[in-house]
């Protein structure tokens, strides 16, 4: 997992010397088990765009320090919230809450927001050394890997996922496929079998199944049955999904072996 700190600022661009935040950004990344990477820009909206498109493109996290406030070259927001796919709201509402106790009403001044941006997360906050300390230790670190598997696509479901349903229609298959390969799984593989002159499907029995298979393949395997499915319809629909194509197949195979369909 890697964090890139996009320190702006116009002094540090000039003098990095001057700067106080990358080294403070380090030691809390690495706590929590981040690799660190950094850049300095000058307060441009066109060098910090193109700085975290960049850092977006090899980073989980981009944390932008600088440039939130109301001044004139206080541009980053501005800069930032264009490339944005989806903006995190409530990142910035609570950020000025917690900051409350430290600068008081002054954390009404800051512009601090976050949001999805391809596969990363991107969080931009002031300047200062206590500000974005605060920041990494009380929000973005304590959420930051499973920010990053919902915006990846991982399931909010815990425990397994075998649901019953009195019929399967297409438009269940198409939301199985979709949610499937739209997650971030490297491999997805995606079956449905048809009844032939009625089924019974032993739904405890199928879920004991998946829970042994994913534990003894390593996968994640999302189901849907029809107990009493009738003659010619989808009788079962599943999606595998890991890391390694032979481990799915696998996977795929106990399951589908175990239904015994006519076809699939």
């Amino acid at each position: 997992m890697k964090l890139t700190v996009v320190v702006v600022s116009d002094r540090v661009f000039l003098d990095p010397s001057s700067d106080r935040i990358v080294r403070l950004v380090e030691k809390l990344a690495r706590s929590e088990g981040f690799d660190l990477d950094y850049e300095y820009v000058p307060n441009d909206e066109t060098l910090i765009r193109l700085a975290v498109l960049k850092a977006s493109l090899r980073s989980d996290i981009v944390v932008v320090a600088g440039g939130t406030g109301p001044g004139p070259r206080d541009v980053s927001v501005d800069a930032v919230k264009p490339l944005l796919d989806k903006e995190l709201e409530g990142f910035g509402e609570y950020f000025r809450r917690v900051s409350v106790e430290q600068v008081g009403v002054r954390a009404a001044l800051s512009r601090a927001t976050a949001g999805v941006l391809g596969r990363s997360l991107i969080c931009v906050l002031p300047g200062s050394p206590r500000a974005v300390e605060l920041a990494l230790r009380e929000v973005v670190l304590p959420i930051a890997r499973l920010e990053l598997q919902v915006i990846r696509g991982e399931s909010h479901w815990e425990g397994l996922e075998v649901v019953v349903k009195s019929w399967i229609a297409s438009r269940d298959l198409e939301v199985l496929a979709r949610r499937s390969f739209t997650g971030p799984s490297r491999v997805v593989l995606v079956a449905a079998c048809r009844a032939e002159g009625g089924v019974e499907v032993d739904v405890s029995e199928i879920s004991r199944l998946v829970e042994e298979v994913e534990r003894e393949h390593g996968v994640k395997i999302s189901i849907m049955v029809s107990p009493t499915a009738r003659a010619g319809s989808v009788a079962a629909a599943l999606s595998v999904t890991g890391d390694d194509w032979r481990s799915c197949y696998k996977a795929l195979g106990e399951i589908l072996e175990k239904l015994n369909p006519p076809s699939t």
